[in-house]
């Protein structure tokens, strides 16, 4: 996501993440800093850049992730993220501008030790949860709790397509609109995550239930793949089997699941709560691995997730007052964001 940093601004591409809470970048003096396309961001160059203290209000927003010893020291953060990858550095105030809106004294890091599997596009991530110090949060005043985005397919009709993605008025999504979906937004105790209530999953004329559990599965943009229970996917595999036109490929890897390109596999269907019920297409739930269309849900008996691949091709917005999330089937690589006004702070 492109947005502009500091005084005078500089640009900065930040993975978006709804798992997250904290927003930061790469800063010098760099102790450890993963390779990054744009220029390393320079604080001594801004002058919006604030240092913040520890016993500051938004360093003390930072709860477990607050590294700090004494009151009049600098603010200092750590973050570490499922798969190892990390972030240290300080927490300060900056300006923002994103789109025509300059937003001064934003909470973020600055990260000087940043290790892990980050993208060279990348210089830093923005938190899009639901937390004390997400840019969600602190922007609250601006766009009411609501954005949205629509991920782009790599087999969309439009190569050159980026995703988009908005927030304020022009993420407002309801029911009411043509071919538009909602179910409600589940929150947990001390945790930035979204989740929603999956129902069940029907292949063809198969219908696998899901426990009945509130909130029992995670929307995740940071994470690629979709996860869930073990037991589910050994039902989701056999029924894709039985209702696929052809025998699945051998493969050596029994955990693979494995079809001609051409096969005509079946759509597999999130029904989630309040009848919202999210339609996979096949490049939702499969990938191509060597030629060849394999089953792309993967194993996670710990915690169930709708991550990215699935959520690719529907225009989804969320409406953090209203405890909603809203789901409508859309060609990402075609779909254009309503020009805003003056007015509007919104569009990304």
């Amino acid at each position: 996501m492109e947005i502009y940093v500091g005084t005078p601004p500089a640009k900065q591409a930040v993975m978006v993440d709804t798992g997250s809470d904290i927003t930061w970048i790469q800063c010098r003096p760099c102790v450890n800093c993963f390779e990054q396309n744009q220029p390393i961001f320079n604080p001594d160059q801004s002058s919006s850049f604030k240092r913040l203290r520890c016993d500051s209000n938004e360093c003390l927003k930072l709860g477990s992730k607050r590294v700090c010893t004494q009151p009049n020291l600098n603010c200092k953060y750590g973050l570490a993220y499922t798969g190892g990858s990390r972030s240290n550095g300080e927490l300060v105030k900056e300006t923002y501008i994103i789109g025509r809106t300059s937003i001064p004294n934003i909470a973020h890091g600055c990260g000087y030790n940043n290790i892990g599997t980050y993208d060279v596009k990348s210089t830093g991530m923005i938190g899009l949860g639901d937390g004390p110090l997400s840019f969600i949060t602190q922007t609250k005043h601006l766009i009411g709790g609501m954005f949205s985005y629509c991920l782009v397919s790599e087999f969309g009709s439009n190569q050159n397509a980026k995703s988009m993605i908005s927030f304020g008025n022009n993420a407002a999504m309801n029911e009411n609109q043509h071919g538009v979906m909602s179910t409600p937004l589940t929150k947990k105790s001390d945790s930035p995550h979204y989740y929603l209530t999956l129902r069940s999953i029907s292949v063809g004329s198969k219908l696998i239930p899901m426990r009945r559990e509130s909130g029992n599965i995670m929307i995740d943009t940071s994470a690629i793949f979709s996860y869930l229970p073990s037991h589910v996917i050994q039902k989701l595999m056999d029924a894709i089997r039985e209702e696929t036109n052809e025998p699945p490929i051998d493969d050596p890897n029994p955990n693979e699941l494995c079809f001609d390109m051409e096969a005509n596999v079946p759509i597999i269907t999130f029904h989630f709560s309040n009848s919202a019920s999210v339609a996979l297409s096949k490049m939702n739930a499969f990938s191509i691995i060597r030629d060849i269309l394999c089953f792309d849900i993967k194993k996670d008996d710990e915690l169930s997730v709708f991550g990215s691949q699935a959520q690719t091709d529907f225009l989804i917005g969320y409406n953090i007052p209203r405890k909603k999330v809203y789901f409508k089937p859309t060609d990402c690589s075609r779909h254009v964001i309503t020009p805003y006004s003056s007015d509007d702070y919104n569009k990304i």
